[in-house]
C-alpha cells in the first residue's frame, strides 16, 4: 500500500513538472508615424536565443515562455531600436506592440576623385616630351 501511494505521489510530481504553465508573447511592429507593418522586424527576447521575425501584417509570436520577467527588443534596418520589459504569467498570452521611429544611417564623408583617361594620357605626353608641347586643352 504504501509503495502503491508512493508512486501515485511521484507520477503526480513528475506531471505537474513536466507540464508547467507556459505563456505566450504577440504583438505587432509598425512605423511609428504612417502605421505601416515592418515586415521582417527582429523581435527577440535578451540574453536568450528565443525570438521572431514579424510577418507581412507585422505580427510576431514567441509561444512557450516560462513564466518571469523578460526584456524584449525590436530591431529593423533604419529604424531606431527599441525595448520594453513584460512579465510572463502562467497559461498567459500577453501582447506588446511595437511602434518604431524612422532614423536616418549616416556614415563617414567619402570622397571620390576620377580623371579622365584622355586627360591624363596628354599629361604623361607632356612629361615626357623633349620641347614644351601644349596637348591638353
Amino acid at each position: 500500500m504504501r509503495l502503491s501511494l508512493l508512486l501515485v505521489i511521484g507520477f503526480l510530481f513528475i506531471h505537474t513538472i513536466g507540464y508547467s504553465e507556459k505563456g505566450n508573447l504577440s504583438g505587432f511592429v509598425k512605423d511609428a508615424v504612417s502605421g505601416e507593418p515592418l515586415v521582417g522586424a527582429n523581435i527577440y527576447i535578451v540574453g536568450t536565443s528565443l525570438g521572431a521575425a514579424a510577418d507581412d501584417k507585422g505580427l510576431y509570436k514567441l509561444s512557450n515562455l516560462n513564466e518571469g520577467t523578460y526584456l524584449v527588443r525590436a530591431e529593423y534596418i533604419g529604424y531606431l531600436m527599441m525595448e520594453d520589459s513584460v512579465v510572463i504569467g502562467g497559461e498567459s498570452d500577453v501582447n506588446l506592440d511595437f511602434n518604431l521611429k524612422y532614423t536616418t544611417i549616416e556614415g563617414e564623408e567619402v570622397t571620390v576623385s576620377a580623371q579622365a583617361r584622355g586627360q591624363m594620357d596628354a599629361i604623361n605626353k607632356q612629361l615626357n616630351s623633349n620641347s614644351i608641347v601644349n596637348i591638353v586643352s
